[in-house]
């Protein structure tokens, strides 16, 4: 059963993300949703998720709940391996450097993110694991980027 929630859960997942790009986040969808996207940790590939964000003093943050289940989510896992990640938010993307909160940072938090989105609640007692609150501060720079011109190749930073 639980193979068949995951595959299923993973399955809407990516219908969710493939319309969110469709519509630039229009439509049924919650106006905090973003897609992240994440190197996975074995492969390398890149694997993007729709999740919910808090946006707090120019920072995004998110909730690695994966449904209340005693495992932390994939994408969890793959940006502590790689903590650089990207963002869409509508038509938007953007770099951004993952770092996940300490308990005593997550705690000042909690109460701010339960109030807009009461659903965590449930999924914090449905696991025996603290769930990890994950803080995406913008990048320094974004990909580096090889330009031509008049035949002299040159890097450029796009910011």
């Amino acid at each position: 059963m639980n193979l068949l929630r995951g595959k299923l859960a993973n399955w809407l997942s990516g219908q969710h993300a493939f319309f969110y790009r469709l519509t630039g986040g229009l439509g049924p969808f919650d106006r905090n949703i973003c897609i992240l996207t994440t190197r996975d940790r074995k492969t390398g590939r890149e694997f993007s998720k729709p999740l919910w964000y808090y946006e707090r003093r120019g920072r995004l943050n998110i909730i690695a709940s994966n449904g209340g289940s005693d495992q932390p989510p994939a994408w969890h896992l793959n940006l502590v391996a790689d903590p650089e990640v990207q963002v869409e938010i509508g038509w938007s993307r953007k770099r951004y450097r993952a770092r996940t909160l300490s308990d005593e940072e997550a705690e000042t938090l909690w109460s701010e993110i339960l109030k807009r989105n009461p659903l965590y609640g449930l999924y914090q007692r449905m696991t025996s694991r603290r769930i990890p609150i994950v803080q995406l501060a913008p990048g320094r720079r974004q990909a580096r980027r090889t330009v031509r011109e008049s035949g002299v190749e040159r890097h450029s930073e796009e910011r």
